[in-house]
């Protein structure tokens, strides 16, 4: 069985670049500091936003550079799934994880927002699982 870890290890091989380039959305500074940390503590290199306007001006700028955005579902400007297909428009194939403190069966009924299970992390969650996820979303 390969562990999250080495799976990430092997994309990372297979990618053009040495380095797995995360973009964070979130819009609670805590849990955004908390998920630079973890990131950056697993080898890492994160680049954190709390809006989605600053996620697309980053994302226009350098496609190739983000490997996976990791997302908030719910915001107060959008919302997560929207902002991932509109990323997905420029680089197909991008990686996405989508994180909130609302299960999939609630953001559907709240918010009529269907979240690919495969694709979720639920709050609070620890730094292996996080990594796990990652490596699942990479490598699928």
């Amino acid at each position: 069985m390969i562990s999250a870890r080495n799976a990430i290890d092997m994309t990372q091989r297979e990618s053009s670049g040495p380095e797995v380039c995360i973009l964070v959305n979130e819009q609670d500074p805590r849990f955004r500091k908390l998920l630079e940390l973890y990131l950056k503590v697993e080898g890492f290199t994160p680049i954190v936003t709390s809006t989605p306007d600053e996620v697309m001006q980053l994302f226009v700028a350098d496609p190739n550079r983000i490997d996976v955005l990791i997302t908030n579902v719910v915001m107060r400007s959008g919302n997560g799934l929207s902002l991932a297909q509109a990323c997905q428009r420029i680089k197909p194939g991008l990686s996405v994880i989508f994180v909130s403190s609302e299960s999939v069966e609630e953001l559907l009924a709240n918010h009529e927002l269907e979240i690919p299970r495969q694709q979720f992390l639920r709050k609070p969650f620890n730094v292996r699982t996080l990594t796990r996820k990652i490596a699942e979303v990479m490598t699928s």
